[in-house]
């Protein structure tokens, strides 16, 4: 039966659910919820322990929004005991626990309604809750986001948890956390004190900034018990006939809600192994094989709220990020503007695009305009050229958290993908972000630029990036945000002693773009050229036509005939064969 892919429904494989509910020492006594209950993969599984256990099956709850999967759900249920079960249809389970949704005396009425319904009732949450971006969850009017807009629920408050900013780190911008962090508040603030939580989640979870929030309350007021980390897909999309596994990698998160002993350690599991069924890799889990399974105290997660990738990463990752820190200080120095004043005499702006109206788009460069970076060349440390530009008296919008056109005028840049597609690149002419596709720093500090261009593309920094960002199976990859390359990546400690090391690699460094420009003397056979200047060009096929006084002179495109083209069209009048030969393109 095909379902609605846009509800975020996964099917949940049934040895998953026993592994959970086997870590949770669920023996079915205890009042039980999923929040996303789907056609019942954990109910069926926690009503066969009830009934097993003699277990009270109306300490069985199950919520979804798909009136379908609840019906299979109860038919299954009724299957094994003919019961009135707690599982039903709803129309946001985010805003069920909210008695009275739609009155206006919302919050008059919410202490008591909640205390004596669902809220702090349950000894055990248990789900693969529904994975949905922000912005799809808010366009499809989900209660409980709708509440959000009318500001009757706030972000900072979402049953009990600030999915907002971390206390001593607000945001700047507006976080949009995915759905499935709205469900571990959410379970976390139907739990009763010391009840337990699992849930499968993503991995990003580990890595991606809008989840610091949830880092850091579950290491600050929750005793995590064991994070279980995959390298297989865990989960099948049920939209898709049950057959496709999700492109996203998955945990599964045990926790307690009590806030954690001095010394308590949480246990970690990570399997290393991408080609097992799920059967096998959790019965491999069990008996200690293909994982790597050690404890880490909850205080160093506590420390470590803004990264939890390194639970994923082995010993000598560990020892090398510690010796990496020891030996480097923080990137402030550049980004803070007054730091760098004093210290480097220039400012460095980290910034991203703007919004441009397209209809003002050119294909011609002049003098004034500037080129619109939507491309560049993986295999090159130069930023390679675009063919679209754009004048600065033009309409610009600056995006949330943008420090204006000026950034663009600064005249060296450092531009990368923020999808990191494996380099970042070095430019020193007129360029103009669209979006926040690429991003940069720009300063008109030369030699600084280069120091930290080289620093970025070290086999050093890629490797603590992709240590601390890469995440197996993820759709997307890893994204290079601005807040990452601030937070995570730190510069050495020069000393007098090491100027001379760092002015040496200023030096390799621009001996190594100077190998990348182009000539158009590398591209055009100039050798027969006896004529020394020209009033136009024109490109013809593998010709450069040069034309003087009504002469024409051909020359043969040896390679990368649209790169002659384009300059050809660029460049017209008074131009002299030496200029020629030495231009870079």
């Amino acid at each position: 039966m095909q379902r609605n892919k846009a509800l975020g429904q996964t099917f949940t494989d049934t040895s998953i659910v026993r592994f959970m509910l086997d870590e949770m020492a669920y023996c079915g006594k205890g009042k039980i919820i999923d929040s996303s209950c789907g056609n019942g993969a954990f109910l069926v599984e926690i009503a066969k322990r009830i009934i097993d256990n003699q277990g009270e099956k109306s300490d069985l709850h199950g919520w979804d929004v798909d009136s379908a999967v609840v019906n299979e759900c109860l038919e299954s249920l009724n299957q094994m005991a003919n019961f009135d079960w707690q599982v039903k249809t709803v129309k946001d389970s985010l805003a069920e626990a909210l008695e009275e949704k739609q009155s206006a005396g919302l919050f008059q009425q919410v202490n008591n309604t909640l205390e004596n319904n669902y809220l702090h009732s349950f000894d055990y949450v248990i789900g693969n809750p529904p994975y949905i971006s922000y912005n799809e969850s808010s366009s499809r009017g989900t209660l409980f986001f709708q509440f959000i807009k009318e500001g009757k629920v706030k972000l900072n408050d979402v049953y009990g948890v600030n999915l907002h900013s971390v206390p001593e780190n607000p945001k700047k911008y507006a976080p949009k956390p995915n759905l499935y962090a709205f469900f571990v508040a959410l379970g976390l603030g139907l739990l009763k004190d010391c009840g337990k939580l699992s849930y499968i989640i993503p991995q990003t979870l580990l890595t991606e900034p809008d989840y610091d929030v949830l880092r850091y309350h579950l290491a600050n007021f929750c005793t995590i018990e064991k994070i279980v980390i995959f390298k297989s897909k865990m989960f099948i999309e049920r939209g898709l006939k049950q057959n496709k596994a999700a492109a996203t990698s998955s945990l599964i998160l045990f926790v307690k809600k009590q806030q954690a002993a001095h010394h308590h350690h949480a246990k970690i599991a990570v399997y290393q192994s991408s080609n097992h069924t799920i059967e096998v890799c959790l019965e491999n889990i069990r008996k200690g094989k293909f994982v790597n399974q050690y404890e880490v105290s909850q205080k160093q997660l506590r420390k470590n709220w803004l990264n939890w990738n390194f639970l994923k990463q082995n010993e000598d990752f560990i020892s090398f990020a510690e010796a990496y820190l020891e030996h480097t200080e923080h990137f402030t120095n550049y980004y803070d503007h007054n730091l760098a004043m004093h210290q480097f005499g220039a400012k460095f702006y980290f910034d991203g695009g703007v919004e441009l109206e397209e209809h003002f788009f050119e294909e011609t460069k002049h003098e004034e305009n500037f080129e619109i970076v939507d491309n560049a060349q993986t295999n090159r440390y130069l930023l390679s050229t675009n063919p679209r530009y754009y004048s600065l008296d033009k309409p610009i919008k600056p995006l949330q958290g943008s420090q204006g056109v000026q950034v663009f005028q600064q005249k060296y840049k450092i531009i990368w993908r923020k999808l990191f597609a494996s380099k970042f690149h070095f430019a020193e002419r007129n360029l103009i972000l669209w979006n926040n596709n690429y991003l940069g720093i720009f300063s008109n500090h030369k030699e600084e630029i280069l120091y930290l261009f080289a620093l970025l593309n070290s086999p050093i920094t890629l490797q603590i990036m992709r240590g601390n960002f890469m995440l197996d199976d993820e759709k997307y990859g890893m994204f290079m945000t601005l807040t990452r390359i601030k937070n995570f990546i730190k510069i050495p400690k020069i000393t007098p002693e090491k100027q001379p090391v760092k002015d040496k690699i200023i030096g390799l460094v621009e001996n190594l773009l100077s190998l990348e420009q182009i000539k158009l003397s590398d591209l055009v056979d100039f050798s027969n050229v006896l004529v020394q200047k020209f009033d136009s060009l024109e490109a013809e096929g593998n010709l450069l036509l040069l034309k003087s006084e009504g002469k024409i002179t051909l020359c043969n495109i040896k390679k990368d005939q649209h790169l002659v083209e384009k300059f050809a069209k660029e460049n017209t009048g008074n131009i002299t064969l030496k200029s020629l030969k030495n231009v870079v393109l």
